[in-house]
Parts: structure tokens; C-alpha cells; sequence
């Protein structure tokens, strides 16, 4: 939905995102202590420097991108992530350098996994490297540290703020 008088109305910009094209979300379903997962944009972010490209995340590990301000999307989902249904893709990040480049923080520890899954693409989201050196893998250290990249402006790290955010945060 996008606004452009404060609120006081509003136009659909897109179709659902939170499944792929041509799927119709499941009904809500509860199945003993498990709830059926049900998709929702979990975060968003618009390029600093690319005018209308903004990228999607959801709960259910589906990244999406526009180049038009919404006008169509393209699939920019991470290939062969573990537990697909499950994965929050907890933070994307258009680069503040480069239009077609953009970094995601992917949690699955809904599926008990708690290994880092953060990854970069340069080519709107074609393709994606995993971007996980420095992290440890395993243990109570491994939540916290979300992500470590270099990026032109120096070593930048996300961590992990409470449940569910994910913040840039510079080193100097």
C-alpha cells in the first residue's frame, strides 16, 4: 500500500508477497502446539541510491525486489535455504553504495536450528553468498552474531536487538 497525502488514502503498489507467484496462502490451521505458518512482510528496506528499488522480506523466507516503486516485483528468494517454511528473514539491507546490492539476516531457529544465515547479493538477488566468516557457528555466541561483512565504508556488523530485529550497526 502506498500513501501519498499523510494516510487519508491509500492504493494497492503490489500483490501479495509473502508467497510465490501463483500460490494462494494456506487457511490458518492449528495442529496441536504448532500454528500453520502464515506469511508476512517481516521487513523492508528502499535503496538510498536506486530511486524505487525497495526489497521485501517475509516470515516464511521469501525475499522479493522492485525496481519501479512497487510496480512489479521479482523473486530474489536465497536458494537452498534449510527449512524454508520456517525461515524469518529477519532483516534485508539495501547497500548504500551499490543499487543492486543488498544484505539478509535469516533466522531458522524455529526449527532448532540457531546457526547464523546471512547472506549478500550484487546482482538483485539473482545470487547470493552466504556471509557468515568470523561468526562463531554454534553455541550462545552464534545468535547474537547475525552477520559480519565488509563493506566499502569499513567493517560493518548486525546484531540481533531482542526477539525479532536486526540492526546495522558501523564500527569505527
Amino acid at each position: 500500500m502506498a500513501t501519498a497525502d499523510g494516510g487519508s488514502h491509500w492504493r494497492q503498489i503490489s500483490p501479495d508477497l509473502t508467497y510465490p507467484a501463483g500460490v494462494t496462502p494456506p487457511p490458518i490451521r492449528e495442529t496441536g502446539t504448532q500454528r500453520a505458518a502464515t506469511g508476512a512482510i517481516e521487513t523492508m528496506s528502499a535503496s538510498p541510491i536506486g530511486r524505487g528499488t525497495i526489497w521485501v522480506g517475509t516470515n516464511n523466507g521469501l525475499i522479493k525486489v522492485t525496481k519501479d516503486e512497487g510496480k512489479t516485483w521479482a523473486d530474489a528468494t536465497i536458494p537452498n535455504l534449510p527449512y524454508p517454511p520456517l525461515a524469518l528473514i529477519e532483516k534485508v539491507e539495501a547497500s548504500p553504495f551499490d543499487a543492486n546490492e543488498a544484505y539478509a539476516a535469516v533466522n531458522v531457529s524455529n526449527a532448532g536450528d540457531d546457526h547464523p544465515y546471512v547472506y549478500r547479493t550484487r546482482d538483485l538477488g539473482k545470487t547470493w553468498q552466504r556471509i557468515t566468516t568470523g561468526c562463531p557457528m554454534t553455541g550462545p555466541r552464534a545468535a547474537p552474531c547475525v552477520w559480519s561483512a565488509r563493506i566499502p565504508s569499513g567493517p560493518a556488523v548486525v546484531r540481533r536487538h531482542g526477539e525479532r530485529d536486526a540492526r546495522l550497526v558501523r564500527r569505527r
